[in-house]
């Protein structure tokens, strides 16, 4: 499988190397083509990593992941190309969460209680299948459920497309 990434922190890499690990392959988006992390990774990760802009990382993938900031998700995803998620899966992982002013963060502003991220998100990739998934969880156990519980655990999964969901978790 073909698996865009958006992001580069370690939510997104972290991902990233374990998706590749597995002998999918990724391509790895940030805003620019060169950008260091991206690019420092791919070479890191092997033959199966790639890295571009985040608009060749969502037409590469079969399904995207968003790993990014929760106050920069909504400003890539209005910026992505239309035709690069149409009818794809897209994993939603952000956190509407505002880090500006330190701990402990805040909901960003005209989110929270009556709006959610995932909604706004799916709001501007209408030909797209959100799934929320994984954002109530560390980075690490993201890619190994068996750090907890020996994976004995459950996660939420919110979309309004149900074979997509099931895709996400089988």
């Amino acid at each position: 499988m073909k698996v865009g990434i958006l992001g580069t922190g370690a939510v997104g890499e972290s991902i990233a190397s374990a998706l590749a690990g597995k002998d999918h392959y990724v391509m790895m988006g940030s805003r620019t083509v060169n950008n260091e992390k991206s690019v420092k990774w791919a070479k890191k990760a092997g033959n199966y990593a790639s890295a571009g802009t985040f608009n060749d990382a969502a037409a590469f993938g079969d399904i995207i992941f968003i790993c990014l900031s929760g106050e920069h998700a909504l400003d890539v995803v209005a910026n992505l190309n239309a035709d690069s998620v149409q009818g794809k899966i897209v994993v939603d992982i952000t956190n509407p969460l505002d880090f500006t002013k330190g701990m402990p963060p805040r909901i960003l502003e005209n989110l929270g209680n009556d709006t959610s991220l995932g909604e706004e998100i799916q709001k501007l990739l209408p030909n797209s299948y959100v799934v929320k998934t994984l954002n109530t969880v560390n980075y690490k156990l993201m890619v190994d459920a068996n750090l907890i519980n020996h994976g004995e655990h459950n996660l939420f999964v919110c979309g309004n497309n149900f074979d997509a969901k099931n895709k996400v978790y089988p």
